[in-house]
């Protein structure tokens, strides 16, 4: 005997409906379920897995990202289907930097070394004046495959900017979606290539903060100016906005943050899970306890389905999470008593 040398197991979404249409003895097992029946069970599954959302026990969806700060903004918009600020993923970008030095209307600008920069990619130049300048990459020079040693901008630059500044650059589809949580961020220096732990804040806790400084697209009074030292995330619907304080003065930092990306939807019978394969059997017996509410189940199945459902989740609750160290120490108040 030999094992199969392969780890690919990871059921489709008709798969695990059938499954579950089975368990519930609604259809034989060379069966499929109706249409209908599959069009609820899809929806039961997908309101399942964003429920699940909440419980914290979905480490594979922790990823990183960095955030570019601007002079003087203190709220950040990610993740909404108009305008967002730019956060990538933290793998997707690139620290440039410029070969001249440009006045106000440039739109061709050279990089201090030949780099990976397409066509349609988002790119920051940072300015003289301290602030970031976003546009579109028109074209890159050498044209593609080469590495590009120039690039044609969509929007020429609005003032000057000299020789070293630093140019960001990363392709649209590494802007990241609207984040479920925001547990940890650290200040990138682009200059030290350092980071820095930042205080996490509730709510009221920025809020009680004095002099905040204006939010996205608002035109008010600049707040405390300085080194971001802390900051608030606010999931709203389609979007999340991150607080920043004090607000920076320069575009010299960036925040290299740690997020927890939605778990993906299920859309059509082919699609296989957004989880790891430990889920398989918890998202089958989970639905089955779902479904079972729209049939006439036999109760003592119903009492079996419920009960494989809540074990199975137990099971994945305790092993899907972060490995966190324990430590303990000495309280000063009670030594040598």
């Amino acid at each position: 005997m030999s094992t199969t040398g392969t780890y690919a197991f990871n059921p489709t979404l008709a798969q695990l409906i059938q499954q579950s249409f089975r368990d519930l003895d609604i259809i034989d097992a060379e069966e499929t379920p109706t249409a209908a029946q599959f069009a609820e069970a899809m929806f039961l599954l997908n309101s399942i897995t964003k429920g699940l959302e909440a419980t914290g026990i979905h480490v594979w969806t922790e990823q990183e990202a960095i955030l570019f700060l601007q002079p003087g903004q203190a709220r950040y918009t990610i993740g909404s289907s108009g305008v967002n600020d730019n956060a990538p993923a933290s793998d997707s970008w690139l620290q440039l930097a410029l070969a001249g030095s440009y006045t106000a209307g440039a739109a061709t600008i050279a990089l201090a070394i030949a780099a990976d920069v397409n066509q349609g990619d988002n790119i920051g130049v940072v300015l003289d004046s301290g602030a970031t300048f976003w546009t579109t990459v028109a074209m890159q020079i050498p044209a593609a495959p080469a590495l590009a040693t120039s690039v044609l901008l969509a929007a020429p630059l609005p003032s000057s900017a000299s020789l070293g500044n630093v140019v960001l650059d990363f392709a649209p589809a590494a802007q990241i979606v609207r984040p479920l949580k925001i547990p940890s961020m650290r200040l990138f220096t682009f200059s030290s290539q350092t980071e820095i732990p930042m205080t996490v804040l509730s709510r009221q806790g920025y809020m009680d903060l004095p002099n905040k400084g204006p939010q996205a697209g608002v035109t008010a009074t600049p707040g405390a100016q300085g080194i971001p030292t802390q900051f608030y995330y606010s999931p709203q619907q389609g979007l999340g906005w991150v607080y920043i304080w004090p607000v920076p003065v320069l575009s010299n930092w960036a925040c290299r943050m740690t997020w927890y990306r939605p778990i993906q939807d299920w859309a059509n019978p082919a699609n296989t899970m957004d989880f790891p394969q430990e889920w398989s059997a918890p998202l089958r017996w989970m639905l089955s306890d779902e479904l079972k509410l729209g049939y006439s189940i036999p109760p003592a199945r119903a009492e079996m389905i419920t009960a494989k459902a809540a074990d199975w989740l137990t099971t994945v609750s305790g092993w899907d999470r972060d490995s966190e160290p324990v430590q303990f120490g000495i309280d000063n108040q009670f030594r040598g008593r």
